[in-house]
């Protein structure tokens, strides 16, 4: 069977990426990814920055591997930093270096509807390229300090009206507000959901049937066809993931999620 992980962090300067992949037992380099995304018959990956390094990183490996869709990760710890890394963008997009921007909603203390973020969705508009947000729960390694407050899948509900020209993807179907991320996707017609970063490490049995009830639930109501697979790599190997869905998804949900949605989305 072939997939597509819509939902990896390749970024192989991060410390607390590194460590989290050398505890899960992931050689965790540009060689490791390929190794484990053939293993499992990932086909694509899209590979999502979390800072400038990073953002290089993914770029240079998109350059040489075809295979990797490289999405610009923007970092806004500090405010500050925004000017910085909108100029980064706005030279980057023109040249078409990266396909798609991702904005880390709770570990940057913003809202999606803050205005403080308009130049990115113009820039996203003009290249015609979607914007990816955090949602749901955070990896407490990975900041000091991370506000639940901001990342709330119901707040991309006006971001989507507000700007339906920009496709929005919710990161991890907000869970555990997976309901909520569902009714999003399921009313409006530019938003879609990745499953990633459901499970950290690894998926035992309470787990897995726990998560496997609300992909049901989230197949149920918003449909099969804009909620796309993704891994969240080296949070947890793909493996384990690509396991987890093909014993969740009947043939027709599956072969939609874990290929057909993101084959479409990113315009493979």
């Amino acid at each position: 069977m072939k997939f597509i992980d819509v939902h990896t962090h390749p970024c192989f300067n991060i410390s607390s990426l590194r460590e989290t992949a050398n505890r899960n037992g992931i050689n965790f380099s540009a060689e490791g990814f390929l190794t484990e995304m053939d293993s499992v018959g990932i086909e694509y990956a899209v590979a999502i920055g979390v800072d400038t390094e990073s953002n290089n990183l993914i770029r240079d490996i998109s350059k040489k591997i075809d295979r990797i869709i490289p999405v610009l990760g923007v970092n806004l710890e500090k405010k500050s930093n925004f000017s910085t890394y909108f100029e980064f963008a706005k030279k980057a997009l023109s040249k078409k270096e990266f396909r798609g921007i991702k904005i880390y909603l709770g570990y940057d203390h913003v809202a999606a509807n803050s205005k403080f973020l308009e130049p990115l969705y113009r820039l996203a508009e003009k290249y015609n390229i979607p914007v990816i947000f955090h949602t749901g729960d955070t990896f407490k390694p990975m900041r000091k300090s991370q506000f639940l407050k901001y990342c709330h899948p119901l707040i991309i509900d006006e971001v989507a009206v507000t700007h339906p020209g920009i496709k929005f993807v919710i990161a991890h179907s907000g869970n555990p507000w997976t309901e909520d991320a569902a009714e999003v996707v399921y009313k409006n017609d530019n938003c879609y959901a990745d499953i990633s970063g459901w499970f950290l490490q690894t998926i035992d049995q309470k787990s897995m049937k726990f998560m496997r009830e609300k992909l049901e639930k989230m197949v149920a109501f918003a449909g099969n066809e804009k909620i796309m697979f993704g891994s969240d790599w080296p949070l947890l190997k793909m493996k384990p993931y690509t396991n987890f869905i093909m014993s969740s998804l009947r043939m027709d949900d599956l072969q939609k999620i874990a290929y057909k949605n993101a084959k479409k989305f990113w315009s493979i």
